[in-house]
């Protein structure tokens, strides 16, 4: 195995990945907890104060760990203050480690919360790590189809925007996992961590730009919610998500890596999907009932988000001032409320009923017209719902298809109950493009196409381009750290 030399500056950055909330997490009172890990058999062993042992097991592949579940974490409230230790046993000499506490650091002491534990990521093996020019650390084993200093400049060109955004000093020493999957290319998943992200894309992946969106909304969960003093509440996803969403976009176009078009673009596939989802108008209590066992109930937070924001923002820069007005009073968890009153001293004054209308209740959004000025002609187009043609969720867990619907879409195409299928080509929520199946039956495997759309429909906004001059994104903040 082959061991990749430690860059440069690297190791006075990972001690400032130590430095975890030096003025309240050292407390004399803080519950300590004892880690060993164990490479064979691979393990990790937890040590209560009270001498309680918890051991759990978490998978491994032969020359490499990644784990963001599995890892044993004492019950407990999310903002509580604990010591760790850790202790990595029998570990190859060639074998990175780093976790969100540290970077090649065989026995670690930090402090930090329950809730950032319990989201830390853990990994080791035959990783490779490059330092970007803004501090963050691009961890990768696989072998891409573009460089890593390809990837440290893009993730570089989305921080510096975003840092500008939240007028604060940025991302030093936050880590990017960048995984392959077996997908087609431009799928891409993530999720924001303690201090990383995890960003798993195809291996058939020209270019990381190919899934900068993902790059974007993940890297952006670094201040939202995290900063501002986040909740488990899951009401506010719309803003947690929903304005992630849209700052990733925005992200993109300021930092030069989308044009105007694609900003367009991606607002008009998102409108669709808003006002063509069957659960449009879910109130925020059945969206959070429903959205662990429904697509759609799962993506409209996000949508809800992405349109209020775009609507509230009206010249451009009201909502970063928005962002920034939460990170500084974020004594409290962030709610509605505070949410309600941001946007209020920014002169949004109805802002605050419109959450309790579009989100709160579910009624559908109303949004100001023109939100892209002479910039983009608007217009209504009349969409459908998205309606695969039979039970996703349940088909999702078997791998066998459920609940189709005669008449359906899906059934015209020759979909059926108790057929193997797998997803080749679907863009969830869309019912405008064109899904492909993969099924397998006793006649054999074929491919079917066809719109997931159900019958009704209503108008959606959509909106093209009809001219550069002044389009261009808001300029760069003068108030922004350098």
């Amino acid at each position: 195995m082959r061991r990749v030399p430690c860059p440069i500056g690297l190791t006075a950055v990972v001690a400032v990945l130590f430095l975890v909330l030096p003025a309240l997490a050292d407390r004399s009172d803080a519950q300590v907890l004892r880690y060993v890990v164990r490479a064979d058999p691979f393990e990790v062993e937890l040590s209560l104060p009270d001498g309680t042992k918890q051991v759990t097991r978490p998978g491994r592949e032969a020359t490499y760990f990644y784990s963001e579940d599995g890892w044993p974490v004492p019950d407990g409230a999310s903002d509580k203050l604990v010591r760790c230790e850790i202790r990595w046993d029998g570990f190859p000499a060639g074998w990175r480690l780093v976790n969100s506490f540290g970077i090649d650091r065989r026995k670690q002491a930090f402090s930090t919360t329950l809730g950032d534990l319990r989201k830390a990521v853990f990994a080791g093996g035959d990783f490779r790590i490059a330092r970007s020019k803004k501090g963050l650390f691009l961890v990768t084993r696989e072998a891409w189809k573009f460089s890593d200093l390809e990837a440290t400049d893009l993730l570089d060109r989305i921080a510096e925007a975003q840092i500008d955004i939240w007028g604060d000093r940025g991302l030093s020493g936050h880590l990017v996992y960048l995984l392959a999957t077996k997908e087609s290319a431009g799928h891409w998943e993530g999720e924001g961590r303690t201090r990383a992200m995890a960003l798993q894309i195809s291996r058939d992946t020209a270019t990381l730009a190919d899934v900068a969106l993902g790059v974007s909304h993940e890297l952006f969960h670094a201040w939202n919610a995290r900063r501002l003093n986040r909740t488990e509440d899951e009401r506010i996803y719309w803003f947690c998500e929903g304005i992630t969403e849209y700052y990733a976009t925005v992200t993109l176009w300021r930092s030069g890596v989308w044009n105007f078009a694609q900003v367009l673009d991606h607002f008009n596939t998102l409108a669709r999907q808003y006002f063509g989802s069957p659960v449009r108008n879910y109130p925020a209590d059945r969206m959070v009932e429903h959205r662990k066992s429904d697509f759609n109930a799962e993506r409209l937070p996000y949508l809800q988000g992405f349109l209020l924001a775009a609507h509230w923002n009206t010249d451009g820069r009201i909502m970063d001032r928005v962002l920034r007005n939460l990170m500084k009073t974020n004594r409290e968890p962030l709610s509605n409320r505070r949410i309600a009153d941001a946007l209020r001293s920014t002169g949004l004054t109805r802002a605050g009923g419109e959450i309790e209308r579009f989100v709160v209740r579910g009624e559908t959004i109303v949004l100001r017209p023109r939100i892209w000025g002479d910039c983009a002609a608007e217009s209504e187009l009349s969409v459908k719902q998205f309606d695969m043609g039979f039970d996703v969720d349940e088909s999702k867990k078997t791998g066998i298809i459920q609940g189709v619907r005669e008449s359906g879409k899906a059934w015209e195409a020759g979909v059926r109950n108790g057929q193997r299928w797998a997803t080749m080509d679907v863009v969830w929520g869309d019912p405008s493009y064109l899904a492909e199946l993969e099924i397998r039956d006793g006649q054999g495997t074929r491919r079917v196409k066809f719109y997931p759309a159900s019958s009704n429909a209503i108008d959606a906004p959509q909106y093209t381009p009809t001219s550069s001059a002044g389009c261009d994104p808001p300029a760069r903040s003068s108030s922004s750290p350098r």
